[in-house]
């Protein structure tokens, strides 16, 4: 089964409004723009949503697109879902001053991999996303080891 490009772009606009653009590339192929700052959200919510489950990064390269002044130089994510054939493309702006984006590695299993070319040949810095749970740990061992290494050894023999 292929799914209705229509029915994508009505989801990510219904949930995200302007920060994700549709278009038409000059070779007819669709794609969406996403605002650098969605873009862990737009990828949480392909691959979560029941209606999507896009659940494998398929490629990743950096693109060049003359005729898009907002978006000339581009991470290029294709998506692709076990539930349908076609694959969704969709570009994140690079900013080579910044040359920054969130690494998708907690998301793909393929993504390190991707993203460690993307490091290596255009020196894009991918990074990792810290979750409240991950800042509460840190906290807490922080905490804590100052005290452990001031309590005395005890010897269980």
């Amino acid at each position: 089964m292929k799914f209705n490009i229509r029915d994508i772009r009505d989801s990510l606009v219904e949930k995200f409004g302007e920060a994700v653009i549709h278009f038409q590339e000059l070779t007819g192929e669709e794609a969406f723009i996403l605002n650098p700052s969605y873009q862990l959200c737009v990828f949480n919510y392909l691959m979560y949503e029941k209606d999507w489950k896009f659940d494998t990064l398929k490629d990743m390269v950096l693109s060049f697109n003359p005729g898009l002044h907002s978006c000339e130089y581009s991470l290029s994510y294709q998506l692709n879902s076990k539930l349908f054939q076609n694959k969704l493309k969709l570009l994140l702006p690079v900013d080579f001053s910044n040359r920054q984006a969130f690494s998708l590695s907690n998301q793909y299993k393929n993504a390190p991999k991707l993203e460690q070319e993307m490091t290596t040949i255009y020196n894009i810095r991918f990074v990792t996303k810290s979750s409240k749970f991950a800042d509460i740990r840190k906290r807490l061992t922080g905490n804590f080891e100052p005290v452990a290494n001031n309590l005395p050894m005890i010897s269980l023999f």
